[in-house]
């Protein structure tokens, strides 16, 4: 079975929280903050509570549904999303 890479980047512009993708995706994936972010980057799972992810952070979420994944963040903030199937 071949493995299928991901990535995806974001550039808030202040609204609310995104889906990182619509349809059910089951992926490991790594999320990285850009450090030049003046402040934290907040994502959910599922619209549970909000998570703090603060500049140049890093977290990898193994096996996760990235279409139940959601991020928001103030303007001119940056995040990337990589990842892939493995």
């Amino acid at each position: 079975m071949a493995n299928n890479i991901y990535a995806k980047s974001f550039v808030f512009t202040g609204e609310g929280y995104l889906a990182v993708e619509t349809t059910p995706t089951v992926l490991t994936v790594t999320l990285v903050a850009s450090s030049k972010n003046s402040g934290n980057i907040q994502f959910r799972v599922s619209g549970g509570l909000d998570v703090n992810f603060p500049p140049g952070g890093m977290v990898t979420l193994q096996s996760v549904d990235i279409s139940q994944l959601e991020v928001k963040g103030n303007l001119g903030h940056h995040l990337a999303i990589v990842g892939g199937s493995w």
